[in-house]
């Protein structure tokens, strides 16, 4: 992950003249943010269709004409000389890719989790806030939504400018609806834990 870090960074600077940033604080992860600067160093999820009209626009002006995509096609052509094989996403203003995603996390909570304590899908709940499609991506959340947890409930409280996919719920309200939804299973617990 390092070397296709360092190498796209190189690359993207020789050929396009763009600088990107590499984040390598996360175990596995690695991300190259798109937009390295101050004005949007740590944008609200509230203004992702803002942040993907302003990285689009930036991309362009160096000369990548299709934009995020064209960065993470460049991106899967570098893991692949590589003879790597990693999982690569993007939230508008990073390219994220790592050994796992978020399917992973979902099968190992349904796998070594819920199976071996006798929980069934239907009683498991994913929250997340970028299930639907942004600037013709995937949701980064959507992932989560994975054959193995047929059943589960996904609920989102995202902005979602583009709805969310079938089988996901949206809710909306940013922290403030995952808090509300939080708030309400642990009433439902507790309720449940005195009445048994």
């Amino acid at each position: 992950m390092d070397r296709v870090s360092e190498e796209m960074k190189s690359f993207l600077k020789e050929k396009y003249n763009l600088d990107v940033e590499i984040i390598a604080n996360r175990f596995n992860r690695r991300k190259l943010d798109l937009y390295p600067y101050p004005e949007w160093a740590d944008p609200p999820k509230e203004k992702i269709d803002e942040l993907l009209t302003v990285v689009e626009k930036h991309l362009r002006d160096f000369g990548i004409t299709n934009g995020i995509q064209e960065v993470i096609d460049l991106v899967k052509k570098k893991v692949k000389s590589l003879g790597g094989d990693l999982r690569i996403t993007t939230d508008v203003k990073h390219i994220e890719y790592g050994l796992t995603d978020k399917s992973d996390s979902v099968n190992f909570v349904i796998t070594e989790i819920a199976r071996k304590k006798g929980i069934s899908n239907e009683d498991i709940l994913f929250l997340g806030d970028e299930f639907g499609p942004i600037g013709g991506f995937e949701g980064s959340d959507f992932r989560m939504v994975t054959p193995i947890a047929k059943g589960a409930t996904y609920i989102s409280v995202g902005k979602e400018p583009n709805g969310v996919p079938e089988g996901v719920l949206y809710y909306g309200k940013g922290t403030r609806g995952f808090k509300e939804i939080i708030d309400t299973q642990l009433r439902f617990y507790n309720d449940e834990k005195i009445n048994t």
